[in-house]
């Protein structure tokens, strides 16, 4: 899925498992429902947009994101966070309130 540096993002997730669809998922986390594309995502998670575009190929398998329009030549996705990414995204938080706690 292409090389990612560890420093660049310091989510839980991905602090955790260094991994880029946890990058991805941590994103989800905060952008909600906003439709986002794939370089939108590779800006904002500092990952290449082959990893992106890899990554969210992975996660609409598992039906944590879908396509939803055309903007311009690029497609948008909407992380499904209300159906399929509520719990997994509740958990993140709780890490991340317990992580800032510890410090």
């Amino acid at each position: 899925m292409g090389r990612t540096r560890a420093s660049v993002f310091d989510g839980p997730l991905s602090s955790l498992f260094r991994d880029p669809v946890a990058r991805i998922l941590e994103e989800a986390r905060i952008v909600g429902n906003m439709e986002q594309t794939v370089s939108m995502l590779s800006k904002s998670t500092k990952l290449d947009y082959k990893t992106v575009k890899s990554a969210l190929q992975h996660l609409k398998k598992f039906g944590y994101v879908s396509e939803t329009r055309k903007i311009g030549n690029a497609q948008a996705y909407r992380f499904n966070v209300e159906t399929k990414l509520r719990a997994l995204l509740d958990c993140i938080a709780e890490l991340q309130h317990s992580k800032r706690t510890r410090h």
